[in-house]
């Protein structure tokens, strides 16, 4: 239910921002960044049980890390860029800045 990256703005190739989010069940997770073109920057993905795919009744808080990167290892460019976190049958978008 709750979703957010911290920092936010961060400075990619200087610094991470980690995506945090919550799991009441397990669920398979899939995170997707990205540009306002709609190009895909970034993407991982996580099997239900697994590390970060795993949750319960009290909340299981994971974070996943960010290094402003994309497929390529390339940093990416300042602006903003749209996440994407699917877990099971629920999804969040938000954006997260990047300001070198």
């Amino acid at each position: 239910d709750y979703v957010h990256n911290f920092p936010n703005p961060f400075r990619a190739g200087r610094e991470s921002t980690r995506i945090t989010y919550f799991l009441t069940q397990d669920s398979d997770v899939s995170v997707k960044i990205y540009d306002l073109a709609g190009n895909l920057v970034w993407t991982r993905d996580i099997k239900a049980g697994d590390e970060g795919g795993r949750g319960d009744p009290g909340k299981t808080e994971w974070k996943i890390k960010w290094n402003g990167r994309n497929a390529r290892g390339e940093i990416v460019r300042n602006g903003v860029y749209i996440c994407k976190l699917q877990a099971g049958s629920r999804s969040a978008i938000f954006k997260i800045a990047v300001a070198k």
